[in-house]
């Protein structure tokens, strides 16, 4: 089953590359019309003063102000894209963070370690991302990490590397 995490990752990769295939085409083509910074788009030099896109200019005279608009749209949309992303990221973290009580939940009687209590806290939640880790424990994120691969080499837990967001432990 894929995630919606993969979906999304898919999705916004699909189109960062698609404004860039876009915008590259664009300069090409039209060029900056800033003089003096690629002004004009490739010229081919080597067979005159003929540009690589007269013909197309021609045959689709008002492509210009389209391609802007759509330029402009690519690059607004993939920035809303990623700032909603990071925000919905962001709160998902505080939630989770807020859901997780430490303090009189886990007790830390005898030999309990704070990797023990991390394991607990997993079984709980299934799945947990380093930086709550990292704040629930008061801990590093390097620390949180080892923690996770710890858990990860006794065969209790996976560490999972999304495109987007930050890296989290998921329970066995």
């Amino acid at each position: 089953m894929v995630s919606k995490k993969t979906v999304l990752g898919l999705v916004i990769s699909s189109l960062i590359l698609f404004a860039i295939v876009h915008t590259v085409f664009h300069l090409a083509v039209y060029g900056t019309t800033i003089p003096g910074f690629y002004q004009r788009g490739v010229s081919g030099f080597s067979v005159g003063k003929v540009e690589l896109g007269d013909e197309f200019k021609q045959q689709y005279p008002k492509a210009s102000s389209i391609s802007k608009i759509v330029l402009v749209a690519e690059w607004a949309l993939l920035l809303i894209i990623i700032i909603v992303t990071f925000i919905r990221t962001r709160i998902n973290l505080k939630k989770e963070f807020e859901t997780i009580k430490l303090k009189g939940k886990y007790p830390s009687e005898g030999n309990k370690t704070d990797l023990d209590t991390l394991y607990e806290v997993l079984k709980e939640k299934k799945h947990l991302t380093l930086n709550t880790i990292a704040r629930m424990f008061n801990v590093e994120k390097d620390v949180a990490k080892s923690w996770c691969e710890t858990l990860e080499s006794g065969g209790l837990a996976t560490l999972h590397y999304p495109r987007i967001g930050d890296p989290e432990v998921v329970l066995n």
